[in-house]
């Protein structure tokens, strides 16, 4: 966090929308608001090795929590926000939290969790509730806390994912300090992002693939990240739009979904119109199938521009292997693609398998990216 907050300063890093203008923590302010999180965390008891849940919603909080668990030198537990409180229970009892983190929202279902399972359970809340240490306590009480040395070796365990897959019941994955750094490097040095890009979070944060990419990736490149309001595709388009987003991360149902909704929008064109953009994309397409030249990203340039899709440069997708019919239509309309593949259950991290590819769209059953 320092490294970053030296590097790019006061640059935006994490940012929420609040009416119609995004806001959120510079590299120095997130910095600071880690460490003042840290020192309300020490104040609670929180000791190196202790096990601390976190569930919330998508909020530049979330990260700032998760790192300043790891500061404190707990291990982090992150909480699908979906879960139900049974679900929580067996899973921070598993884990052996003591601590969880929690946001007003998520609040009901940690605390029946507590109340079933876990009655020594302790709290702090990433809102004002009642009795209840806050992120306003810290940010109040510990304006200007240092650096705390660090307490944790490369290979001490610093999360644990509990992720079904495809097997049923979840299972814990421990992950290591060097894990999560070799994650974020490979991620960085295969995807072109730098402090003029700006990433949209989609995802859930516990979800390991967006909070590698989404949110530690960014913080190693100086990147900022835009948190969306939800899924919704004409919302997602206006979060698009509004955010100046240049990259943008997802799973393939997400981007099968924004497809369908893209090709809406061009079906509810004005007639001249919708045969202009038709007739612009099946040019890119025959093309490219003739040639293999991909002229998309300058033919439609004035297509995406007008939709308000023209700064995103790149679309990152993970967790599954995306269609050949969905990237070609991406690729057709003039976008670029990464892909990261992997299990947390196979590989020491989710998203250490990250390729940028030039060639074909799919190979065995999986696909490649174009530049």
């Amino acid at each position: 966090m320092d490294f970053a907050a030296q590097q790019y300063g006061d640059t935006s890093f994490v940012l929420r929308r609040e009416r119609d203008a995004w806001k959120g923590y510079s590299f120095v302010e997130a910095a600071r608001a880690t460490h003042s999180f840290t020192a309300l965390l020490e104040r609670e008891g929180v000791k190196p090795g202790d096990r601390v849940g976190l569930q919330s919603e998508n909020r530049p909080e979330w990260g700032l929590a998760y790192m300043a668990i790891l500061e404190a030198g707990a291990v982090v537990v992150p909480l699908d926000a979906m879960l139900k409180a049974q679900e929580v229970g067996e899973i921070l009892v598993t884990a052996g939290a003591t601590y969880c983190v929690t946001s007003a929202r998520q609040h009901p279902v940690i605390e029946a969790a507590r109340a079933a399972r876990l009655p020594n359970l302790r709290m702090i809340a990433l809102d004002a509730i009642a009795d209840l240490p806050n992120w306003d306590d810290a940010m109040r009480e510990f304006p200007n806390e240092k650096p705390r040395a660090p307490r944790a070796e490369p290979n001490d365990l610093g999360v644990i994912i509990f992720t079904s897959g495809t097997t049923g019941q979840a299972k814990g994955v421990m992950l290591s300090h060097a894990n999560l750094l070799y994650n974020a490097e490979g991620v960085a040095r295969t995807i072109d992002c730098g402090p003029g890009d700006r990433m949209l979070s989609v995802l859930p944060m516990h979800h390991t693939f967006e909070s590698t990419i989404g949110f530690i990736c960014a913080l190693r490149c100086g990147s900022s990240v835009a948190y969306a309001r939800g899924l919704d595709s004409k919302q997602l388009r206006e979060d698009m739009r509004s955010s100046d987003a240049t990259i943008f991360v997802a799973v393939p149902l997400l981007y099968e979904k924004l497809l369908t909704a893209i090709h809406k929008g061009i079906e509810d064109l004005p007639a001249p119109r919708k045969l202009m953009v038709k007739s612009l994309f099946w040019t890119s397409r025959l093309v490219r199938m003739a040639t293999g030249l991909r002229i998309g990203k300058h033919l439609l340039k004035p297509i995406r521009e007008k939709a308000g899709l023209g700064k995103i440069r790149i679309f990152a997708c993970g967790a599954a292997a995306l269609s050949t019919e969905v990237f070609w239509g991406y690729t057709d309309f003039g976008w670029c693609w990464s892909r990261a593949t992997g299990s947390p259950k196979l590989r020491r991290s989710p998203a250490s398998t990250v390729r940028s590819a030039r060639t074909r769209a799919a190979w065995a059953g999986r696909w490649s990216a174009s530049k």
